[in-house]
């Protein structure tokens, strides 16, 4: 059960009381930094953040060399743009897992095959931070082995070129 303090935030009636939460006010940047401190914990993966390949633009791409899977995050932080994107279908041929990144409660249709991570902001006493909610776990599928190799290749080449990748 959730009950609601105001307009904007809530309480989780399973949680403590002192939690509240919102969500109207999540930004492009509060989910770029939910996403940082979420990979401080995945020291297997490479990542950078807005990865180009053939004409496709990602927000953000990591790489397991491990298990040699590749996932793309996409953020969203309005409706219609999340609605009417269409570019998702194009991204899938880059990746193992696709997964939409949006503000908590923005959006309840998932795109097929594709992940969908909602971020909520959280205070409790006079701390707060940044979570995350899956609302569908990404499908996991395979992807051709000259793809992966052509990725790694061109991320290779931009930190010959000199950028620095975004290692966790």
């Amino acid at each position: 059960m959730i009950y609601y303090n105001n307009s904007h935030n809530k309480i989780l009636h399973n949680q403590s009381p002192t939690y509240t939460y919102s969500w109207n006010d999540i930004t492009l940047s509060n989910i770029k930094q939910f996403i940082l401190d979420q990979q401080q914990f995945r020291t297997n993966e490479v990542c950078l953040h807005e990865f180009g390949i053939d004409k496709s633009r990602f927000d953000f791409i990591s790489i397991n060399p491990y298990s040699q899977r590749i996932r793309i995050l996409e953020y969203k932080v309005d409706k219609n743009d999340y609605m009417n994107d269409s570019k998702h279908q194009n991204y899938m041929n880059y990746c193992n897992t696709l997964i939409f990144v949006t503000p908590f409660d923005m959006v309840d249709e998932v795109k097929t095959q594709c992940g969908l991570l909602q971020v909520f902001k959280w205070t409790r006493n006079s701390r707060n931070g940044l979570g995350g909610i899956w609302i569908r776990k990404p499908k996991v599928k395979t992807m051709d082995n000259g793809i992966y190799t052509h990725i790694v290749g061109m991320m290779l080449v931009r930190l010959v070129q000199g950028r620095k990748p975004d290692f966790f």
